[in-house]
């Protein structure tokens, strides 16, 4: 009846309205009208959806049948002015949600990452495989990021600091990194080494940032650290901080002067990620990258004059990692150096200033 009634009138009786909304919640009601209305290619009711509306309800409805992302970004954006521009009908909403988890389940995203508000920041210009974004992180939660650093300092120094040694670190802002290209790129490598591990996963237990790690990721809404994975911290300047969140860290650029070689070095401890940013914004605040690392198998040294080439090559024989071991040696740091940058996905930039 109600599908001859659309063929036949596409001004519906309102009486036949008020008796299925009756009936049936509004919203089950429209989604079924606009899945016949799309099947049979027809123009929906007016008194259901606006000619301009529905344009981009059958948009969104196409997305979501190719699963293009391309697609699927450009769907949105146009549904997401449609919206604005006028009073929304639920069914537009529900179809403006669906798109936008479609995107977020292609790109196995985080649950707290806002699709629709990346689209919009990234535009048409900006593909979203490719796209990022740093979104601050609220104020109430600043305690927990200074829960880590406050606990991980230690008053010790190394010959690379450059700067006396500060009593503190005060954190000041943390801007959470939405990257969605790095964050694809780590699940399909982590997946790729967990499968063909010789080893399994070998991180240390004592890890000094474990017994804060997942209460903080938890508290942000992103996904606990999983088999093989620590939250580690990278120190650098301020424009490398903003570079690397946007795009990704560039192994090219790497000294090849470290201890374990040319790789991506990563630190447990507040205080020796801070020797490492000494390049401080215009306000004077330091950046340090907070970063999922996957770990591994973990090739622990201990060597105070380790080979720097024979390190390297050791990811061939099994490894994921390495462990610069200077605590057991001299009573400083232990550091964590990858030599694939897909291994390692940035989750924030934490600012902050010295004490």
């Amino acid at each position: 009846v109600m599908g001859d009634a659309v063929l036949n009138n596409k001004d519906l009786d309102g009486k036949m309205f008020a008796v299925l909304m009756f009936q049936w919640p509004a919203l089950e009601v429209q989604k079924w009208i606009a899945m016949y209305c799309l099947r049979n290619k027809i123009q929906a009711p007016e008194s259901l959806v606006s000619p301009g509306q529905w344009k981009s309800i059958k948009i969104l409805a196409r997305a979501q049948q190719t699963g293009n992302p391309q697609e699927l970004q450009t769907a949105l954006l146009a549904a997401c002015d449609a919206r604005d521009t006028a009073e929304p009908p639920e069914l537009l909403l529900h179809k403006i949600q669906g798109v936008a988890e479609r995107l977020r389940s292609l790109f196995r995203l985080p649950e707290n990452w806002h699709v629709e508000q990346l689209c919009k920041t990234f535009g048409q210009r900006v593909p979203f495989a490719k796209g990022a974004a740093l979104v601050p992180v609220q104020p109430a939660m600043l305690n927990e990021f200074q829960l880590l650093m406050t606990k991980t300092f230690r008053s010790v120094a190394t010959r690379d600091r450059k700067s006396p040694l500060p009593s503190g670190l005060t954190v000041r802002r943390v801007e959470e990194v939405q990257n969605v290209g790095y964050w694809t790129e780590f699940g399909k490598q982590v997946k790729k080494l967990s499968d063909g591990s010789e080893y399994g996963p070998s991180v240390p237990r004592d890890l000094k940032t474990t017994q804060y790690a997942n209460a903080l990721l938890q508290k942000i809404g992103l996904p606990v650290l999983g088999e093989g994975e620590a939250l580690l911290l990278h120190g650098t300047s301020s424009h490398n901080a903003n570079e690397i969140a946007k795009g990704r860290f560039d192994l090219e650029k790497c000294s090849g002067n470290g201890l374990g070689g040319k790789g991506l070095y990563f630190a447990e401890c507040s205080s020796n990620s801070d020797e490492y940013t000494e390049q401080a914004d215009p306000q004077g605040q330091h950046a340090v990258l907070v970063v999922r690392t996957f770990l591994g198998s973990v090739n622990h040294c201990a060597d105070g004059n380790p080979d720097k080439a024979a390190l390297p090559r050791s990811m061939k024989t099994g490894y994921d990692s390495v462990l610069l071991d200077r605590e057991r040696v001299n009573g400083t740091y232990r550091e964590f150096v990858i030599y694939d940058h897909r291994q390692c996905v940035p989750h924030f930039v934490l600012w902050y200033t010295r004490n």
